[in-house]
Formats: structure tokens, C-alpha cells, sequence
């Protein structure tokens, strides 16, 4: 058996590769890929059992299914696909063809707990729940609203479960996080080349909160009820800027991010068949423009520059089904639906998001009662939109517009390991799950 020590080093490896960069994979900024066994449902039933410690991030109830001290680890490589084609734009300069904008990352999304005795339970959660990552090729006719965006979150949630009885487990813990930003954009705007404003070295941290409750109020039917607080940032940084009286400023910026609601259902139909359901709401609304004032200096107080989201409510609904073909195999697949906080009125060049359909399989594998692996794919199918919006050149405000496509690939690989020697065998039926 591996000793304690090995295992704390092995976890914090996992978790530490959360700080890989980050790609937008849901509405908004938003990334959804916390969970392999969750893409390959298209996270049909987020939060349910089925999802074991990695359901944490939509319902920290979650932590409750562990037996022992269980570790997960779960790894998507994305590779979205944006493309811009500019139709009214006045006398920008540069292609009329953004190219690629997307950037192919890996996301990844690591869970530990430790179960004290049949009833409490404690754990951690690391996951990259928010991030973009957009660069067209340049010079193109948008780079006036803007050419290099990066943003990236990293979300620690620290857990206790309590199981209340056989039908009903709690969880609830501090979410701690922290932000990095790099945003910039030609304010020329007619002269090819020219980065005229770059934000960057943005950072901070927050703090909010997780709760959520399993509830199985019948033989083989579970729901799962997850709520994830709004968590306020002052991203601090500097503006880079030619054109700005002093050319470096201090500036600081507060932006907050949604709260989010996520109801998951599951029934066992027979013993191999389960199907699975949720429902998302994500509050964008709390995102609509960030101010970057400047902090010091003689134009303290001043708004040389300002982000505009102007989102809306995002939602996300998904069914799926799993199949049990024998002890060691479960195969999985599902669709869902997701309506974006951007439309054709907030779209810009950073974010070319829209709503989007998701088909999604995958299959999990036990090689014994301590080692499982999860693979999925699933392919997102956004809706071709348009971006209309107001260039800042160089002579003035114009306006600009432009037809979107996109896509999104996504492949994703699990593992699960449980320590402990009898862990298994000495938790009780309703904890455990095959």
C-alpha cells in the first residue's frame, strides 16, 4: 500500500496542474470540464453519485461517496475552433479574416477526500472553472475591439460532508480563488501592427462559498442540489497605452463573478441502465461592464479603459444515459443544450461565443476495486452568430461587424484510486456505489 507521505505528494502534483492555461468551454468565460465521467454525459445528472468525488464542483455533496481516502484526477484537452469574418468595418485596416482565434489547452480538475468514520468526511476540490484564451491572426479589422485575451481562475474548495442517514448527505466549504488577466487591443486601429492597449499582469484572489445535499428519496432515484456563491475580485494590473498622457498606469478594476444553481437527477431503470438529467443556471447578469481606474499618480481616479460584457443569465440543460455492460465496463454517452449570456447585442471579437448543442459518449473502466479510468469525447456544436460592435481607431469611433463560426473538440481522460485496505467493504450500502 502506498504510504501517506506518497500520497500527499501525489495529490498536490495533481493539483498544482490546475495552473495550466484555460479555455473558454462554456457560456461566457465560463469552462465547464471539472469531470470526464460529466463530458461524457454531457453533464447530464451533474453532481449525482455517478459522478463519484469529481461531482463536487456542481454539488460538494459529492465528497460523500468517498470510502476511504479517494483521489481523482481528470485531464480534457480542448481544441475550439473561432473564426471571424468582418463585413462592415469603415477604414480598419487588416485582413478581413480573423483566422483560428481559439487556443487549444488541457483543463484539468483534481479531487481528494478522506473519510473520518461512516458519517464524516473531509476533502479538497482544484479546478479551473472560468478562463479564455483567444488570439487572431493579425493585422485583422477587429483588433481594434480586441486582439489577445487571457484570462484564467483556479477554485479551491475546502469540504466536510456529514451523512445524515441513509437517504440524505450534506457538504458545504469555503471556495478560495485566484484570477489572472491579459487583455489588449489596437486603439490605432489603422495602423497594422500597433498594440495601442494591453492590460496586463491583472491578478487577485477571493473568497466565497459551496453547499449542496444528496437526496435518494426512492429505491434507485437520487437528486443532487449544488449552489456556488458570487465571489468579487479587484483585478489589479497596468495599462500599457501610447496613447494615454503617461504611458504606464496603475489601474485596478472589480468584477463579480455569477453564483450558480444546479439541479441533477438519476434513476436506476434496471441494474445496467441509468438515466440521468440537470439543469444549470449561472447568474451572468452580475457581469456587465469593469471600469479600470486608475490607482495613483496625477490621473488617479480616471477610466482610461473599460471591459463590456452586458451578459445575460446562462443556462444549461442536458439528458443522458449510462450503460453497466458488466462489473469492470460502463459506457456512457448524452446531449445537452446551453443558452450563453452572449447574443448578437454583447458579442465581441474576445469572446465569439453563442448557444450550442453538445453530443458527448465515454466509458469508464475498473481494472479492480482501487483503480478506475474514464475516457470521453464530445463535440460542441455552436450556432453561428454575428459581433457588432464599436471600434475605438485611432479616428474615432467604428462601427464594426462581423459573421462568427465555431466549434469545439474535446477529448477527456480520467483516473480514479481509492487507498485504504478494506475501506470499501466497511462503509454501508447506501454510501457505495459500484
Amino acid at each position: 500500500m502506498a504510504s501517506k507521505k506518497h500520497t500527499a505528494v501525489v495529490f498536490v502534483a495533481a493539483s498544482l496542474a490546475a495552473s495550466s492555461s484555460s479555455t473558454a468551454l462554456a457560456g461566457g468565460f465560463g469552462n465547464r470540464l471539472q469531470s470526464t465521467i460529466g463530458a461524457g454525459l454531457s453533464f447530464a445528472g451533474s453532481g449525482t453519485d455517478t459522478y463519484g468525488l469529481s461531482g463536487i464542483y456542481w454539488n460538494p455533496a459529492a465528497i460523500n461517496t468517498a470510502t476511504s481516502f479517494d483521489w481523482s484526477s481528470n485531464y480534457s484537452f480542448t481544441a475550439p475552433y473561432g473564426q471571424m469574418r468582418a463585413t462592415n468595418f469603415g477604414p480598419l485596416q487588416g485582413s478581413v479574416n480573423s483566422g483560428d482565434v481559439g487556443i487549444d489547452a488541457i483543463v484539468p480538475g483534481t479531487y481528494g477526500a478522506y473519510r473520518i468514520n461512516p458519517d464524516w468526511v473531509v476533502g479538497v476540490a482544484v479546478t479551473a472553472p472560468f478562463g479564455l484564451s483567444t488570439k487572431p491572426d493579425r493585422p485583422w479589422k477587429g483588433s481594434a475591439i480586441a486582439v489577445t485575451s487571457k484570462a484564467l481562475l483556479i477554485n479551491t474548495d475546502l469540504l466536510v460532508g456529514y451523512r445524515v442517514n441513509d437517504w440524505l448527505s450534506i457538504a458545504a466549504g469555503p471556495s478560495i480563488v485566484y484570477a489572472t488577466a491579459r487583455f489588449s487591443r489596437d486603439v490605432a486601429g489603422v495602423l497594422p501592427g500597433y498594440q495601442g492597449g494591453t492590460l496586463k499582469d491583472l491578478d487577485d484572489w477571493g473568497v466565497g462559498f459551496t453547499a449542496g445535499a444528496t437526496i435518494k428519496p426512492w429505491q434507485g432515484g437520487e437528486i443532487a442540489l449544488g449552489y456556488r456563491s458570487p465571489i468579487s475580485l479587484t483585478l489589479g494590473g497596468t495599462l500599457v497605452s501610447a496613447l494615454a498622457p503617461v504611458p504606464t498606469l496603475p489601474v485596478e478594476g472589480k468584477i463579480t463573478l455569477p453564483d450558480m444553481v444546479t439541479l441533477g437527477f438519476s434513476q436506476e431503470l434496471t441494474p445496467q441502465w441509468t438515466a440521468l438529467a440537470s439543469v444549470e443556471w449561472k447568474n451572468w447578469s452580475r457581469v456587465q461592464t469593469v471600469p479600470f481606474r486608475v490607482t495613483s499618480g496625477p490621473l488617479a481616479g480616471a477610466v482610461p479603459t473599460t471591459l463590456a460584457f452586458h451578459y445575460r443569465d446562462g443556462w444549461n440543460m442536458a439528458i443522458g444515459a449510462e450503460y453497466r455492460w458488466d462489473e469492470a465496463l460502463t459506457l456512457r454517452g448524452g446531449v445537452g443544450y446551453e443558452i450563453s449570456p452572449v447574443d448578437d447585442s454583447n458579442r465581441s471579437t474576445s469572446i465569439p461565443d453563442g448557444n450550442r448543442i453538445w453530443l458527448s459518449g465515454g466509458a469508464s473502466y475498473a481494472f479492480n476495486e482501487r483503480l478506475s479510468v474514464d475516457f470521453a469525447y464530445s463535440h460542441g456544436f455552436v450556432q453561428a452568430s454575428k459581433v457588432n460592435q464599436i471600434a475605438n481607431s485611432g479616428i474615432g469611433p467604428v462601427p464594426f461587424s462581423a459573421k462568427v463560426k465555431a466549434r469545439i473538440e474535446v477529448v477527456s481522460l480520467g483516473f480514479r484510486y481509492k487507498f485504504g485496505s478494506d475501506a470499501v467493504q466497511k462503509m454501508p450500502e447506501a454510501v457505495v456505489k459500484p
